[in-house]
């Protein structure tokens, strides 16, 4: 009798213990989970502007979207501000408490996005002026796409893509130019433009293809970009060691053989004179891709320039062009 007493309270005890776990893996999957979130751009390269090319700089805001993993939206349109630090801060987000997987999509974009996950063309537009940093992350677009993230507490990395092209020119003097160092020689304060390039980047979100899978059309007017306004300081002493990179976003397109692409005005000589602007014409047809680094170290003479260009992905992989140009 009291070997059958003490199993029904063994019984009555296993009970209570498998309740009490249901219980706790109840509360477990019903207690909210916040979605953290961090940035890191992909590829990576280095230039004049090199916070775009590892993380997304302080106060740039992106445009995050959160699906469960059976595409039944959670959270639409959610604007969360960089740190700069590869953090944001901005309006929490959880995970569902059915403890399903999510999809996240986020945008760094200049363009108005609406509070559903745009089905139809968009159109990013980079700025006129690239000088700063702030113009330059402005022209920047990027997109990530993060799926099947399980619930965690852990920080969620959202990879980001550059979906337009990079170019970045380094100028030095020829050696009949003078010393660089001297501040009465060289250029002095001239503009450095990108021509014959469209502004317009259209562009297609589509949840089902890969982030750097999304196809780019260049649109509007042929507009010139300014890079920077180039001082003696900006100067490169040779292009190794004392490289001086000055960066700016195009949209992928093609310019043909012939077309003026980089403008100069430079003056020169022991004694200041305007030798003229000079012009870099492309020596053939080039089509500039989504998430490649096009860089030019152009050396100034009297009469011309001398141009070495280098094609890569923003992860450095080569191909090169040469080309000279004369006035």
């Amino acid at each position: 009798m009291k070997n059958k007493k003490n199993l029904a309270m063994a019984a009555l005890a296993a009970v209570a213990i498998l309740t009490s776990c249901s219980k706790d893996k109840d509360n477990e999957v019903s207690k909210p989970v916040e979605i953290r979130l961090s940035s890191a751009v992909t590829p990576q390269t280095r230039g004049a502007h090199t916070e775009m090319d590892v993380q997304i700089p302080a106060n740039q805001t992106v445009a995050v979207y959160v699906d469960k993993a059976d595409d039944t939206p959670l959270y639409g349109k959610t604007v969360l501000t960089a740190n700069g630090s590869g953090g944001f801060t901005g309006t929490a987000l959880y995970f569902p408490q059915s403890g399903d997987d999510v999809n996240i999509y986020a945008f760094h974009t200049n363009t108005d996005l609406g509070a559903n996950y745009p089905t139809g063309e968009l159109t990013h537009t980079v700025q006129t002026y690239q000088g700063s940093q702030t113009s330059y992350a402005a022209s920047d677009l990027l997109y990530a796409k993060t799926t099947n993230v399980g619930k965690t507490s852990s920080t969620v990395t959202l990879g980001f893509y550059h979906l337009l092209s990079k170019v970045r020119i380094a100028v030095r003097f020829g050696a009949e130019l003078g010393d660089v160092s001297d501040e009465s020689l060289g250029i002095l304060d001239s503009g450095m433009t990108i021509e014959n390039t469209k502004l317009g980047a259209t562009f297609l979100p589509d949840k089902t293809i890969a982030a750097n899978a999304v196809a780019i059309t260049a649109t509007g007017d042929v507009t010139p970009i300014l890079v920077t306004n180039l001082n003696s300081s900006e100067i490169s002493t040779d292009f190794s060691t004392g490289v001086k990179y000055h960066d700016a976003i195009v949209v992928p397109q093609t310019l043909r053989e012939g077309d003026k692409f980089i403008s100069i005005e430079v003056y020169g000589g022991s004694v200041p004179e305007l030798i003229g602007t000079l012009d870099y014409e492309l020596p053939g047809d080039i089509t500039f891709e989504s998430g490649k680094v096009y860089t030019y170290h152009i050396t100034v003479g009297r009469t011309g320039l001398t141009v070495h260009s280098s094609i890569t992905d923003w992860d450095d992989s080569p191909g090169t062009v040469e080309g000279r140009v004369t006035l």
